[in-house]
């Protein structure tokens, strides 16, 4: 009972920074925002890294947004003349409390809740080192550095996943600035040949079970991301046509994505 009125504290500034800005966007008309944030809300109750990291996405895109709200409301007080303190004030403080609720599930609570920590429990250590003693000759060693060297690799093809998945969300960042979406898309291309290049030189595979749950992770991520985002501009693009050729787009770059994650993790199978 204490665990779980510790985590629902933890959850409030993060319940309240997508309330606010799921309100924002309500009053500016867009629905589809407003059902997004709430969505969200619910989901935090599904105990899966994804959802940890897609809410720190959203409420890192909150901040942006707030930031941005600010940049365009108070040069326009300026130039009118009206009083513009208390609005630079009040946006401070939200995009403060959007930014600070990221760090929130940097806290070992939430860490264990949604299971960011790969680091893999003592009991399940001791249960594999017994397996592979059962199993293994005399002069085989027990293989705990296997074990270590199996979570290595899971935990940098977790990052890779994440980032090719988030990669979507640069689509979002050039209705705001063209440079900055192809930017991201660049840097995280370099991050993600360099993840690769560690994997190599790590060596080995993963369990088949392994990789079947990542395809499977990056999968459900790639359409909870691409679904909303060509709504997104389904809705602010004037004409129907530019929504189509924008969803074409974004639908191509997603089964791009899905077939390269789908050929990687085959190729990684049939490695030795």
């Amino acid at each position: 009972m204490k665990k779980r009125l510790v985590v629902f504290l933890l959850l409030i500034p993060v319940i309240l920074s997508l309330l606010l800005i799921g309100a924002h966007f309500l009053r500016s008309g867009n629905v589809l925002v407003t059902a997004m944030s709430l969505l969200l809300i619910m989901a935090l109750g599904v105990r899966e890294p994804l959802v940890a990291r897609t809410v720190q996405i959203a409420l890192l895109l909150a901040t942006a947004e707030w930031a941005h709200v600010a940049y365009t409301l108070v040069p326009a007080r300026l130039a009118s003349g009206q009083p513009w303190g208390k609005l630079v004030a009040i946006l401070g403080v939200v995009a403060v409390l959007s930014l600070a609720s990221i760090l929130v599930f940097l806290s070992s609570t939430l860490k264990e809740m949604y299971h960011l920590s790969f680091t893999p429990k003592k009991d399940c250590q001791i249960s594999m080192i017994d397996r592979d003693l059962n199993s293994a000759g005399p002069s085989t060693m027990p293989a705990p550095s296997k074990s270590e060297h199996q979570q290595s690799l899971l935990s940098i093809h977790k990052l890779k996943s994440t980032l090719s998945t988030c990669s979507l969300l640069t689509f979002l960042l050039m209705d705001y600035s063209t440079l900055l979406g192809m930017v991201s898309l660049v840097v995280i291309g370099f991050i993600n040949s360099g993840l690769r290049t560690k994997v190599q030189g790590l060596g080995g595979i993963l369990p088949p079970a392994d990789r079947k749950r990542l395809y499977l992770r990056q999968t459900v991520g790639l359409c909870i991301l691409a679904v909303p985002i060509i709504g997104y501009y389904s809705f602010l693009l004037p004409t129907t046509k530019l929504a189509l050729i924008v969803g074409s787009i974004i639908t191509t770059f997603t089964l791009l994505l899905w077939a390269a994650a789908r050929y990687e993790y085959m190729g990684s199978g049939s490695a030795q």
